[in-house]
């Protein structure tokens, strides 16, 4: 098979609904794969949209219809040539030569035209797009007898549902080819599509496809080859044999296997394959790719009388699942890069999760996404483009899209081993009720017989949440969307005491979205809010950090509720900068009690993911790192609570007191001894004591109850714990009164030392003479908008009076820290200090900085 990539630079046209193209008009560049608003900017023709209310004051993007259009060559062609479209968004026109040769309907499946024949070789042909505009194509349907959230006509359209807005994205639809486009010319008869089933004694089955055509010509002198290769390059297959037709299977038997496992659990190890098809003798095609050898299953074991377990068993281990809900990167989705894609994931990597739920409401994701899931040991929850709506399966040609999708994407996505579990998608409507509602016939018929025949090897639900009961969100079996923020806002409530508490008392089995908000960093901040509308918060913050218009029983914006928790626990902010500091810490505070909470729940819950990694455009709320690239402090309290052995204090279920837990995800013991006591923000001991530990494999267990008489409750005091395993070492402080009344002392923090480990590694060291809160260094660049990112190793974290603590900074090229600060609860977040209130010393490869 020969490819013929027509990527690249095209021209872009935008006319009126239904006009053609204006061959002498204006046109401007227009890159492929990209999004038409991005072109327009780079015209000039469109100011920032990502900036303040642009998107808002222009809808006529979606308005109009948009032409693509360029010219190409071709030489010699096969029998067949088809020109592949790997994705359109959304509804539009295919023209070869002046002459339409089809039609697309979906941004989410690949378009395949078959255009034997038609392509000139003497002479250049011309490919035109007429992409239809989307707020007048959508408005075609009848959408009176449906529902969806944001947008009830949106769910006939096969594109990412959130385009059209949600409560943590802007109305602004992409349009574009968003995906590249080939020619693809062969002789009839070619692969079409292959799975893998791995076995951890080493047994590797493979089964290969060839296409409709090989019932016609017979398999007379068609071959297969497949070659496998060890994750050392080592050969450990060569295999050929003669086609059986479209079905063919081969075994392997690989000595010695090395197994794949998540993150956290054991490395990635990947072995590389090819398969060929041979035409009496000779290679017409080859298809290669990487697996990990490892086995998954779901198991759903009873607990209890009224308790079924939800729980991923890895290689017969039970793995306890820690991430996050991804939603796309953009809205604009063709023009995210594969540089993005490989920092955001290596973040979520670095933040010791193991799984990502690829959301309903977003899309399939690129081929990068996957591949790095893979090697990074990212296990992929991939939701159906289904959320939070009705499904209008009552329409024949809708069921047909949608059966075209889904074979599309499982014949695409089956080969990874990252990929352990399909779902139907998020919170369709009758999710929360025994009500047949329109969707049931593709989520309980359709997609689960497609799944059966094409990837049979894992598993399937039909939606989540899910459960055994008529609520699907019913928490005591299957996965729920439940969340203790609720807690806060109750009337009645105890705020994050009782935030706490509600942690405590979620008994779900698996908690696959809970949902906690706060704002961004101050640089992301005044990247996208222009200054005039920095404080206070006005319509301009509702826009950009958006409100949930179904919550009755709050009608408050999500900026109003971030403000309600900043006076509540820390006082009134007087300016953005403090709003920032004292969100973005409850956030923090909220993401840690929640993913520890659930971890020390095993093996009652097996797993939870929070709402939401990042963003498609510069705001606000949910995310835990931010459109920018930036992460919040969330991301580092996540991070810290899911470390594979980590220890933390919670509330007692009881509320008599706290206990000290320790929760080890990896398949070893640890031994050590644990420190805990009491003490106050200057060091001063109330009492500690130390005892030997021993701490199960995979498990987690109590180490320390601590009764409520036993706090002094002082205003001025925390509890603390350390563990000290030799190599692994673990801390945890804790705050019984919370911070509002809390009398800081001055922490006198100091840089010790900065040591270059190795180019583009540094350690920098840290003191504190009393306690510091939130440290964390500015002056370095951990986002990847503005040039190749450094990766920290811990941010807003803190110490307590006398600690010392070495931080590693890591980086693709050098690190510079000549502009590195510190900062704490006490400074002025995101006002770096200026360079005459430290000296720094170098000698022997370190520098010390004194403040």
């Amino acid at each position: 098979m020969k490819q013929i990539n027509l990527d690249g630079v095209w021209a872009l046209q935008g006319t009126a609904h239904e006009a053609m193209m204006d061959l002498d008009g204006k046109w401007i560049p227009a890159q492929v794969p990209g999004d038409v608003h991005v072109d327009l900017m780079a015209a000039g023709e469109l100011d920032d949209m990502y900036y303040a209310d642009t998107i808002a004051k222009n809808k006529w993007t979606t308005e109009k219809a948009w032409w693509y259009r360029r010219e190409f060559t071709v030489d010699a062609l096969d029998s067949v040539t088809e020109l592949v479209f790997k994705g359109i968004d959304t509804v539009a026109r295919i023209y070869l030569n002046d002459v339409q040769i089809g039609r697309t309907e979906s941004m989410l499946r690949e378009h395949r035209f078959d255009v034997s024949g038609k392509l000139k070789l003497d002479a250049p042909n011309t490919l035109a797009v007429c992409i239809e505009p989307i707020s007048i194509v959508m408005q075609q349907h009848d959408a009176k007898p449906y529902f969806a959230c944001f947008n009830d006509h949106r769910i006939f359209m096969r594109k990412a549902q959130f385009h059209f807005g949600w409560d943590w994205a802007p109305n602004c639809p992409g349009t574009g080819i968003w995906e590249s486009v080939q020619l693809e010319t062969y002789d009839r008869v070619c692969l079409d599509g292959h799975n893998i089933k791995t076995h951890c004694d080493g047994a590797v089955s493979f089964f290969v496809f060839l296409n409709d055509a090989a019932k016609q010509t017979g398999s007379d002198g068609l071959e297969l080859k497949l070659t496998v290769h060890a994750p050392d390059g080592t050969q450990v297959a060569d295999e050929q044999w003669t086609s059986t037709g479209v079905k063919n299977f081969r075994n392997l038997f690989i000595k010695n296997p090395q197994l794949w496992w998540p993150n956290g659990m054991g490395a990635q190890p990947l072995y590389t394959y090819e398969i060929s098809l041979l035409k009496d003798g000779v290679v017409v095609e080859r298809k290669r790719g990487r697996f990990g050898i490892r086995e998954v299953e779901l198991e759903e074991k009873p607990l209890r009388a009224d308790k079924m377990g939800f729980a991923f068993v890895v290689n017969g281990e039970q793995c306890f699942c820690k991430g996050s809900n991804w939603v796309p990167l953009d809205s604009f989705t063709g023009i995210i890069t594969d540089d993005k894609y490989q920092h955001m994931l290596t973040l979520a990597q670095e933040a010791n999760f193991n799984m990502m739920r690829i959301w309903g409401g977003g899309v399939y994701e690129k081929d990068i996404f996957y591949d790095l899931c893979d090697e990074l040991g990212l296990m992929v929850w991939q939701d159906f483009m289904f959320a939070c709506g009705n499904v209008p399966d009552d329409q024949d040609w809708f069921v047909e899209e949608i059966r075209k999708e889904v074979v599309y994407q499982v014949k695409r996505l089956r080969t990874h081993t990252s990929l352990v579990y399909w779902c139907g998608g998020n919170e369709k409507s009758g999710s929360y009720g025994q009500d047949s509602t329109y969707g049931d016939l593709l989520v309980d018929e359709v997609i689960p017989g497609i799944l059966q025949t094409l990837d049979p090897y894992r598993p399937y639900r039909r939606d989540s949440p899910y459960a055994y009961e008529d609520n699907s969100n019913a928490p005591k079996s299957g996965d729920a969307h439940l969340s203790a923020l609720g807690e806060t806002f109750a009337a009645g409530s105890k705020g994050f005491f009782d935030y706490r508490n509600g942690v405590n008392q979620i008994d779900s089995s698996f908690n696959s979205e809970f949902a906690i908000q706060g704002p961004g960093r101050r640089e992301s901040f005044e990247k996208f809010m222009p200054e005039e509308h920095y404080w206070p918060i006005d319509d301009l913050w509702n826009y950009r950090i958006t409100t949930n218009p179904y919550d009755d029983h709050d009608r408050r914006t999500f900026a109003e509720k971030q403000l309600a928790l900043c006076q509540a626990f820390f006082g009134d902010p007087q300016n953005h900068s403090e709003f920032i500091k004292y969100g973005m810490t409850m956030h923090a505070e909220s993401m840690w009690d929640e993913v520890f909470g659930y971890r020390s729940k095993r093996p009652f819950n097996s797993g939870c993911m929070f709402w939401m990694y990042s963003d498609p455009w510069p705001t606000g709320s949910w995310s835990v790192v931010d459109w920018y690239g930036l992460p919040k402090s969330a991301y580092y309290a996540a991070k810290r609570a899911s470390r594979p052995l980590q220890i933390g204090w919670k509330n007692r279920p009881d509320e008599s007191g706290w206990q000290l837990v320790a929760c080890n995800d990896t398949l070893q013991s640890y031994e050590g001894t644990l420190q805990v006591g009491e003490e106050t923000l200057t060091g001063e001991f109330k009492w500690n004591k130390s005892l030997k530990v021993v701490i199960p494999a995979n498990t987690s267990i109590v180490l320390v109850e601590v009764g409520a008489a036993e706090f002094s409750g002082a205003s001025d005091a925390i509890l603390f714990a350390e563990l000290n395993c030799g190599d692994e070492i673990r801390n945890d402080v804790f705050f019984p009164n919370f911070w509002k009344e809390a009398d800081w002392p001055e922490p006198n923090l100091e840089i010790c030392s900065i040591h270059e480990v190795a180019s583009g590694v540094v350690d920098v060291t840290l003191k504190a003479e009393n306690f510091a809160r939130c440290v964390h260094f500015e002056g370095i660049n951990e986002g990847c908008a503005d040039g190749v990112a450094v990766l920290v190793e811990d941010m807003f974290f803190d110490l307590r009076a006398r600690e010392t603590r070495t931080i590693r900074l890591k980086s693709a090229a050098p690190i510079a820290t000549d502009s590195l600060c510190l900062q704490h609860w006490l400074t002025e977040w995101g006002a770096v200090a200026a360079t005459d209130q430290k000296s720094i010393l170098v000698e022997d490869g370190q520098t010390e900085v004194h403040y």
